[in-house]
């Protein structure tokens, strides 16, 4: 399950912070998890509150946008949502297309104080 391993660093990035700014903790934070960026929500949800316990995230209200995938065909240049890894191309059913967007990780914004 690497999505503990991502929890892990996101409290380290937070941790990181509240260090640099000389705050105490985070109270809110926002992530941007693409639908297609190869983590499994459940198990994300199952190791939010194992890692942020007794950090600077463990009060903190947790937001998480999901974006929708979108790809461009390489073959006809016709943008369409996915929704798994490998669909085709609605149109011409090729499987070669470039995802512009729904494979993000980040942290979008982080209050602390």
């Amino acid at each position: 399950m690497h999505e503990l391993t991502v929890v892990q660093q996101i409290v380290k990035i937070a941790d990181e912070t509240v260090l640099k700014e000389q705050a105490r903790k985070v109270l809110n934070i926002t992530l941007e998890i693409g639908e297609c960026s190869g983590i499994e929500m459940g198990a994300f949800d199952f190791a939010w509150p194992i890692a942020v316990r007794d950090s600077v995230l463990e009060y903190a209200d947790l937001k998480v946008i999901r974006p929708k995938a979108r790809a461009e065909c390489q073959q006809c240049f016709s943008s369409f949502t996915k929704h798994q890894p490998y669909d085709p191309c609605p149109k011409c059913g090729s499987f070669i297309h470039h995802l512009y967007q729904g494979n993000e990780l980040k942290i979008k914004s982080m209050n602390i104080i």
